[in-house]
C-alpha cells in the first residue's frame, strides 16, 4: 500500500508541476504579446503623426502653375543651369594662391627652411 501512495503522490506532483509550468508559460506569452502590441501602437502613433505632418507641409506648398504665375507677375525669370553657368568655389582661391606664389617665388623667407614642404606637386 505504501508504494501505491508514493506512486500516486509522484504522479499528482508531476501533473501539478506540468500544469503550473504550462500556466506560467501561457502568462509569459500573454505578457510578451502585450509588449508587442504596445510597441506596434507606438509605431502606429508615430506613423500617424508623421503622416499628419507631411499632409500639413503638402497643403502649405503651392502648385507650380501658381508659382509660375506669381513669378510672371513680378517679372522674375528663372534661369536653368547649364555648363556655362556652373561656378566652382575652389577656383577663385587657387588663382589667388597662384598669384601669391608667383610673387613670392623670387623671395625666400628665412623661416621657410624650418618648415616642412610637400614633396608632391600638382600639375596645374
Amino acid at each position: 500500500m505504501r508504494t501505491k501512495e508514493i506512486k500516486r503522490f509522484f504522479i499528482i506532483t508531476t501533473a501539478a508541476t506540468i500544469l503550473l509550468l504550462l500556466y506560467v508559460h501561457q502568462n509569459i506569452s500573454i505578457i510578451m504579446l502585450g509588449y508587442e502590441v504596445s510597441n506596434r501602437d507606438k509605431l502606429l502613433a508615430n506613423c500617424i503623426d508623421r503622416h499628419r505632418h507631411l499632409v500639413y507641409n503638402l497643403n502649405k506648398l503651392e502648385s507650380p502653375s501658381v508659382l509660375s504665375s506669381k513669378l510672371y507677375v513680378k517679372n522674375i525669370d528663372l534661369v536653368e543651369a547649364d555648363a556655362r553657368r556652373i561656378f566652382y568655389a575652389g577656383t577663385a582661391k587657387k588663382t589667388v594662391l597662384a598669384k601669391r606664389t608667383s610673387q613670392n617665388s623670387g623671395k625666400k623667407n628665412i623661416f621657410d627652411s624650418f618648415t616642412v614642404t610637400a614633396e608632391a606637386r600638382s600639375r596645374r
